[in-house]
């Protein structure tokens, strides 16, 4: 991995976490389904072997270049599933995986060749290949079990840095790992990675199934994709366009424009939006994870200065919630914390590998959103020499005006 990417999440990294994780995050409420009685399914179709305790007809992940078979396998499976499933989370929309971006290079500026993808059937079965605004999840595959999961983590991060950059809607990644045939969670957010323990796909079958399979058959929501972003088909002017909205504190607002997101994992995430409300009024939304130790919130600041000359002006604000509750990344963090008295001082710890690493190192952050306004477009973008001495008089004006006591 690059070392941008290597000192970016370095030191936010929680290793060993037990796999009960999993089973929050990927439940069977959230997934569908319950991997018990898929797999009693599994068993009577000749798909798993309770005897040989492996999966019949495992590609042979203890070589190179199988991500192709990998992929497919994976897929066949869940064909299989849905056929006896029936309705699941994700319907209609129909998720695959994809292991043709080994070899070649998901639609972007940036030179990348992710090992497998999760993307929409319909995103596969196109024409050219797919984009990162496209793509819905990754996973890295190793023939060798013992290679070092620092280099798998450190690939992984490039690509949910280019997840990041390019959906605005995104507020964590859910990866994988398979390593032969042990498999591992990464769950990638503003806050670093946490990465579960390894586990035997043939071994724990129920467990292979609630990950594989419910990365495929959950809710986009339960993968990381924000559910107050919205879209919407359209006619206008006899054509079907596609029409973005976000919510800010109950406001529903049309997005025009992307001012500003950058492809970066951890720390405030900022993304700028250029939107308009249903009045036609253009505002700007500012879209950033907060670190909870921070005194000043920003848009408490913002509150103060209400009507200040030369001040954007606050709108709305919200601290961001999904299905209710509000969104953080401490809560997925809290059942892996612990208090301990340390020489007569209460302290919080990790109860990972990592247990002496102490609560405040890794920051965590709260979700939030303000609408403000006016819209201001950049400096460089004048028209004429005219309008580039009207804003720097502009400029003048405000600062004079601050200097004067306002």
């Amino acid at each position: 991995m690059e070392s941008s990417a290597r000192l970016e999440i370095m030191d936010a990294i929680l290793y060993d976490v037990p796999t009960t994780v999993i089973e929050r995050q990927l439940s069977d409420e959230i997934i569908g389904f319950k991997p018990s009685d898929l797999l009693t399914h599994l068993k009577q179709n000749n798909w798993y072997n309770e005897l040989a305790m492996n999966w019949i007809g495992w590609p042979k992940t203890e070589v190179e270049g199988t991500e192709v078979e990998v992929a497919e396998y994976l897929n066949k499976l869940a064909d299989f599933s849905r056929s006896v499933l029936g309705d699941l989370p994700c319907s209609p929309q129909k998720r695959v995986y994809s292991g043709k971006y080994a070899n070649t290079v998901p639609l972007s500026h940036t030179v990348r060749n992710p090992d497998i993808v999760i993307v929409d059937l319909k995103v596969e079965e196109a024409t050219k290949n797919a984009s990162w605004t496209q793509i819905q999840g990754v996973g890295g595959l190793k023939c060798n079990v013992s290679d070092p999961l620092e280099n798998t983590l450190e690939q992984l991060a490039q690509y949910v840095g280019l997840c990041y950059g390019h959906q605005y809607d995104r507020r964590f990644v859910m990866t994988f790992g398979i390593f032969n045939t042990n498999v591992s969670v990464y769950y990638f957010d503003r806050s670093g990675v946490y990465a579960t323990e390894k586990f035997d796909a043939h071994a724990k079958p129920e467990l292979f199934l609630r990950v594989m399979m419910g990365l495929l058959f959950a809710d986009r929501s339960a993968l990381g994709y924000d559910p107050s972003f919205t879209s919407e088909i359209v006619v206008e002017n006899e054509k079907e366009i596609q029409k973005n909205y976000v919510t800010v504190s109950g406001s529903r607002l049309e997005i025009t424009d992307v001012i500003n997101q950058e492809c970066v994992v951890l720390g405030r995430g900022t993304i700028c939006l250029k939107v308009k409300d249903e009045k036609g009024n253009i505002l700007v939304v500012k879209d950033s994870w907060v670190d909870q130790s921070r005194r000043d919130k920003e848009f408490e600041l913002m509150a103060k200065v209400v009507g200040v000359k030369g001040i954007a002006q606050l709108v709305k604000h919200e601290h961001v919630k999904v299905n209710g509750k509000p969104d953080d990344t401490s809560t997925v963090r809290a059942f892996m914390m612990e208090t301990i008295d340390w020489k007569g001082k209460l302290v919080e710890r990790w109860t990972t590998d990592q247990k002496w690493i102490h609560f405040e190192s890794i920051e965590l952050r709260d979700h939030y959103r303000i609408s403000m306004t006016p819209f201001g477009d950049s400096l460089e973008d004048f028209d004429s020499l005219e309008e580039l001495v009207l804003v720097g008089k502009d400029i003048v004006e405000g600062e004079a005006f601050f200097f004067s006591g306002c």
